[in-house]
């Protein structure tokens, strides 16, 4: 590039055009007018080569800054990542210790729920059975309570005709009595 520099600067047509190019009219603020436009040459322009490699240099530098940046980025995220992983593990360790508490639970409940029932029915059972009981103890008493009626009854009809025979036989109120309630116990268990 130097070389085609300096072939610029040799031709004096493209030399005159490199000047002109480096030429600009400017406005001075200060002076007798400040209106009047003046000519001042412009820096001289940097070599062609220095430029490149400048902005070589600075492409290189904002390359290796988003490089850097870049694996910031990603370390951040393969952190994230195992951290994400980590939650992951740890989530399904507490699904699976849920699910197999609930199971046992459940299991546990079934088997006191089944006992519970097969108590109550056993319970049942014997509630049943003693009401039975009780019926037929109900019954028995209220048959004997009627007997002993019945045979109050006839002793007092028996002892009553006693009393009068009595003094036809000249038997005492006691055996007559009991010849009364014998009487009525045959009578009773000839029926």
């Amino acid at each position: 590039m130097a070389a085609t520099s300096s072939a610029l600067m040799s031709c004096p047509t493209c030399r005159k055009r490199v000047e002109k190019e480096n030429t600009r009219k400017v406005y001075i603020p200060h002076g007798p007018s400040n209106n009047i436009p003046r000519t001042r040459s412009a820096a001289p322009p940097l070599a062609p080569a220095t430029t490149m490699e400048n902005l070589l240099n600075d492409t290189i530098k904002e390359a290796s800054e988003q490089v850097e940046n870049l694996r910031t980025e990603n370390t951040r995220l393969e952190s994230a990542l195992k951290g994400a992983f980590a939650q992951n593990n740890a989530l399904q360790d507490a699904v699976q210790i849920a699910t197999t508490k609930l199971r046992d639970g459940a299991r546990r409940l079934d088997t006191e729920t089944r006992a519970s029932l097969e108590a109550r029915g056993k319970e049942g059972e014997a509630r049943a059975h003693a009401r039975r009981l009780g019926m037929w103890v109900h019954r028995l008493v209220v048959m004997l309570c009627v007997l002993l009626l019945l045979l109050l009854f006839f002793g007092a009809v028996m002892a009553r005709f006693a009393k009068v025979t009595s003094k036809v036989t000249g038997a005492t109120v006691w055996q007559s009595h009991k010849r009364a309630i014998w009487e009525t116990l045959k009578s009773l268990f000839r029926l």
